[in-house]
């Protein structure tokens, strides 16, 4: 399953950006992932969203401190994911490292948006209301799910010079691990 994320905002270094603003990326990605359950593959799957019944069924479903999140790509379903990074800011093509921030660190604010913040995160979020009712979408369980990384950059066109702004544009491809009935779409 091939499918493209697109993330448009201010994408901060990672020692420069807090747990909050970090859940706010994930937020503002949650509705393109809740949206790709609308097809197939993974509209043929979406008893994964449910609970889990006996121990042969398959689910991403997952529960943090009474917060329930629902991660695309799941160990527990036998996936991973291959990503490539477009990244577009108002400075040179190629330009990794700037007085902004380096790339690695920017690519770690965005991997931790991707994935199911950890307990403590989870419970450090909910002190601050930062989760509403709904199930929380994700597309990692855990970054360790990511078997394949590439960044591209280039400039943002007719964004000023000095602009904060970070066009990101994310190709992923989830494949399985093990392929076994539930996951079969995905080869």
């Amino acid at each position: 399953m091939d499918f493209k994320l697109v993330f448009d905002g201010d994408l901060r270094p990672h020692q420069q950006i807090g747990l909050k603003e970090i859940n706010q990326i994930r937020r503002e990605l949650a509705p393109q992932i809740r949206a790709a359950w609308s097809y197939p593959p993974l509209s043929d799957v979406l008893h994964w969203k449910d609970e889990q019944r006996d121990a042969a069924q398959l689910t991403c479903r997952m529960t943090i401190d009474g917060v329930l999140f629902i991660p695309m790509i799941s160990a527990k379903t036998s996936l991973f994911a291959e990503i490539d990074v477009l990244l577009l800011r108002a400075q040179a093509p190629g330009r990794l490292i700037s007085n902004h921030g380096d790339i690695d660190n920017r690519l770690k604010t965005l991997l931790d948006a991707l994935r199911v913040p950890s307990k403590d995160q989870v419970q450090k979020l909910k002190a601050c209301n930062a989760f509403d009712d709904e199930p929380q979408y994700c597309l990692l369980e855990d970054d360790n799910l990511v078997t394949k990384l590439s960044v591209s950059t280039d400039r943002l066109l007719g964004e000023p010079h000095g602009s904060q702004r970070t066009l990101a544009v994310l190709s992923i491809r989830a494949k399985p691990s093990r392929v076994v009935w539930d996951n079969l779409g995905f080869t």
